[in-house]
């Protein structure tokens, strides 16, 4: 992965506007790379059979599964801005309700 280097994140006015020196580069070897950028899920496909609160998707926190048998939902959709080994342990959760659910187990 080549990364530019940032040489600045927020404008004159406290915005988020980052500039790069795109002379400056450096290149980091990687099996897996995660995006993770902080953006907020949209939830407005979602449908009335699915419970939101706050802006998030409420869930089984045991078993991932949303309101709406059969669907599960991970990561910022329901925890909000986490880590991403949060969002990863969600999804393994989901994977092994799922694969339960469909299974019958």
């Amino acid at each position: 992965m080549e990364f530019v280097r940032c040489t600045s994140v927020f404008d004159e006015k406290g915005r988020f506007n980052p500039s790069f020196d795109e002379t400056e580069t450096k290149v980091l070897e990687a099996d897996t790379v995660i995006l993770a950028i902080g953006q907020t899920p949209d939830l407005s496909f979602i449908e009335d059979e699915i419970e939101v609160d706050r802006g998030v998707i409420k869930v089984n926190p045991r078993t991932m599964e949303t309101s709406l048998p059969g669907v599960f939902a991970g990561g910022d959709a329901v925890s909000g801005p986490a880590s991403v080994v949060e969002a990863i342990v969600a999804g393994k959760m989901a994977a092994a309700s799922i694969d339960r659910y469909l299974t019958g187990k």
